[in-house]
């Protein structure tokens, strides 16, 4: 099954407007997606040649990172603090707008 990030890619090839664009979009992708490949692979490698403790606290690196993730709205939840939001607040509006 493709990853979300295909689709997206797909979305961008399918909206340049040309099919030279959106073959030249999608070649990028593949570039760039074949660039962090390699390079996971190559740390892959790594890490798997390295020391024997080394993927183990990577592995509790990342059990620690997505106990944070799940924990850490629940927090905003639970304090009397206004929520922490990453967008702007919505416009107040006094009167609605006229309908023509």
């Amino acid at each position: 099954m493709p990853c979300g990030a295909l689709y997206a890619g797909l979305l961008v090839a399918a909206g340049s407007g040309t099919p030279h664009g959106g073959a030249l979009a999608m070649l990028a992708f593949g570039l760039s997606s074949a660039l962090g490949l390699g390079a996971v692979s190559v740390l892959a490698t790594r890490v798997a040649r390295g020391p024997r403790w080394l993927p183990r606290a990577l592995a509790a690196a990342l059990v620690a990172g997505a106990v944070l993730f799940a924990v850490r709205p629940l927090d905003g939840l639970a304090s009397d603090a206004p929520p922490t939001d990453c967008h702007a607040p919505r416009a107040q509006v006094d009167a609605p707008l006229p309908l023509h």
